[in-house]
């Protein structure tokens, strides 16, 4: 509220920061989508729509990238992110092992 009505487009940032889910999981629901859509004929408005989302997912990262002054070297890590994005959906849906607690400074194992 505060960004309103003081105006700040600096608060008002940081609360659709907030808002925002990180874009990884953008990522996987957009391409579960475009990948749903096409597998089960959504139509041309549900494909055109996940298509259109990831299309500005993309200028997004690209963007950023270009921000970032990383070089070869940052688009490289780039196209490591789809192995990334399946590891942590493979973490999603593996069992929790039991909690081990750590000893403590002082405590005995």
């Amino acid at each position: 509220m505060q960004a309103l009505t003081r105006r700040s487009s600096l608060l008002l940032d940081l609360a659709i920061d907030l808002v925002m889910p990180p874009l990884g999981t953008l990522a996987i629901y957009t391409s579960l989508g475009l990948a749903g859509s096409v597998a089960f004929h959504g139509g041309a408005t549900a494909i055109g729509s996940f298509a259109c989302v990831a299309f500005v997912i993309a200028l997004y990262v690209a963007r950023g990238w270009q921000l970032s002054n990383t070089g070869a070297r940052g688009l490289v890590d780039l196209l490591r992110v789809p192995l990334y994005l399946f590891w942590k959906l493979g973490l999603a849906f593996r069992r929790p092992s039991a909690w081990v607690r750590t000893a403590r400074g002082g405590e005995s194992p």
